[in-house]
């Protein structure tokens, strides 16, 4: 037994008993805690500074797209304003034109139907020919005729004069 405590006096003696701890010096903990306090306060800036730096090109970027978009309004109302004068003048020009080839006679008012009964009218030969000295000699057969083509009316029916007399 006698080994036993000799082994442990020799442990205790090379330092393995209790651990005693060192005790650290206030000025090194102090000199610990401050640097600490320093990392954390230019962190703090740092990040300060980036979000205001982010800031600044975000309102640049915004204040440029702005007064891109005032350049473009203000081009784009004076062509605006020119565009509307030029419609406008369209729009008169025609109505002008309306105006004039209804009251020259070289707008017809007539439906297609009714224009190609009178163009069958004078191909199919009708009363028209080159003996008339005029269009007017024969308009009254040509009213007559297209304003009667609308019925269907067949000269080869019985009741075709009768029909035709009603009609007119």
């Amino acid at each position: 037994m006698a080994s036993y405590k000799r082994d442990i006096n020799l442990f205790k003696a090379a330092g393995g008993g209790v651990a005693k701890g060192k005790k650290m010096p206030l000025t090194k903990k102090l000199l610990i805690v401050m640097g600490l306090v320093f990392v954390v306060c230019v962190g703090a800036i740092g990040i300060l500074i980036y979000l205001v730096n982010n800031q600044a090109t975000t309102y640049k970027k915004k204040t440029d797209i702005m007064e891109n978009m005032t350049l473009t309004e203000l081009s784009t109302k004076s062509s605006l304003e020119e565009f509307k004068v030029v419609d406008y003048n369209k729009k008169v020009l025609q109505a002008i034109e309306y105006y004039n080839e209804s009251n020259n006679s070289t707008m017809t008012f007539l439906s297609d139907n009714e224009i190609d009964a009178v163009k069958k009218y004078i191909d199919d030969g009708g009363v028209y020919s080159y003996d008339y000295t005029s269009f007017d000699d024969i308009i009254g057969a040509l009213i007559d005729k297209v304003g009667l083509d609308q019925y269907k009316l067949d000269e080869y029916e019985d009741d075709y004069a009768v029909r035709l007399n009603d009609l007119q």
